[in-house]
């Protein structure tokens, strides 16, 4: 530290800093989890975050059927795409990718 202004000291390139003191960082396992929410070890099948698949928004089902954005929200307003598997907040449907697979291989069905 600049014992003057208080801020870093600049030798050349290189900023120093304090070290962060212990206390700032809790350990991971002082992280609470809301009551009721299992961890990802306790649901059964999965073995961790990796089994995890992300979900599609409507911009990545755009680019996975090679059309627009509009052109998907016109097929999901029409009835043509398979029901979003979940809603983020009231307006922003997801889509499992095996939902996805399952209707390409039906025929778009």
């Amino acid at each position: 530290m600049n014992p003057t202004s208080g801020s870093p000291r600049l030798d050349g390139d290189a900023v120093h800093r304090p070290p962060a003191p212990a206390h700032a960082i809790p350990p991971p396992e002082a992280a609470t989890r809301p009551a009721g929410v299992p961890k990802l070890t306790d649901v059964p099948g999965l073995k961790g975050a990796a089994d995890l698949e992300p979900l599609l928004r409507t911009v990545d089902l755009a680019r996975v059927l090679g059309r627009s954005r509009r052109v998907v929200e016109r097929l999901r307003a029409a009835g043509r795409l398979p029901a979003p598997d979940l809603y983020v907040g009231n307006r922003s449907p997801r889509w499992k990718p095996t939902t996805i697979r399952d209707w390409v291989e039906r025929g778009g069905q």
